[in-house]
């Protein structure tokens, strides 16, 4: 398919969270492909080009997001967008800032009746009598997750007290808060 009037996308990857390298790589593929189709594609790292961008927009038709975690998918970079005046694929500041606060999303799921496994939420404050009361109440194994990661970064399965321990320790150095949740047997699915 050949573009007759080539729309002027914004392709915005690479950012500053622990998943930088995820956004690049796939970065690398959108623009190739987008190339190929006859688009004019244009780099900005927000990183580094913030106000390249700014100073750009008016002559761009699009944005194209490939961020990934905190300042990609948690509404400061669709808030910043949306003052520049340049529409984006994807779930606007509110759907993005909810959905990246996994306990604000999964306290909004069970109000409204979605199943979601139980959880508790961890702050640096946790003592090691609060972990065995979390296990006392949700059970083992459970899973592990920085409240704002993605891609799967800094979690894992503990599946006694002591893994239960070393992964929470390990888990804060991704976020000040984490999630504690009962493990689901299952098939893992993403969707992007």
């Amino acid at each position: 398919m050949e573009v007759k009037s080539p729309l002027r996308i914004a392709l915005i990857a690479g950012g500053v969270s622990a998943e930088r390298e995820v956004s690049l790589k796939g970065a690398r593929q959108i623009r190739a492909a987008l190339k190929r189709l006859g688009y004019d594609v244009q780099e900005f790292d927000p990183q580094t080009d913030l106000a390249r961008l700014v100073k750009e927009a008016y002559r761009l038709d699009c944005a194209l997001l490939v961020l990934h975690g905190p300042f990609g998918e948690d509404g400061r970079m669709q808030g910043f967008l949306d003052m520049i005046g340049l529409p984006y694929q994807g779930s606007g500041v509110l759907g993005s800032a909810i959905a990246m606060d996994k306990h604000l999303a999964k306290t909004i799921y069970a109000a409204n009746g979605i199943p979601t496994p139980g959880w508790r939420l961890l702050t640096r404050l946790v003592e090691e009598g609060d972990l065995q009361a979390i296990i006392d109440s949700l059970g083992l194994p459970l899973m592990v997750k920085p409240k704002t990661q993605g891609s799967s970064i800094g979690m894992g399965i503990a599946r006694d007290v002591d893994g239960l321990k070393a992964l929470v320790e390990s888990a804060f150095e991704w976020d000040d808060e984490l999630i504690v949740e009962e493990f689901i047997q299952g098939r893992e699915l993403s969707v992007g």
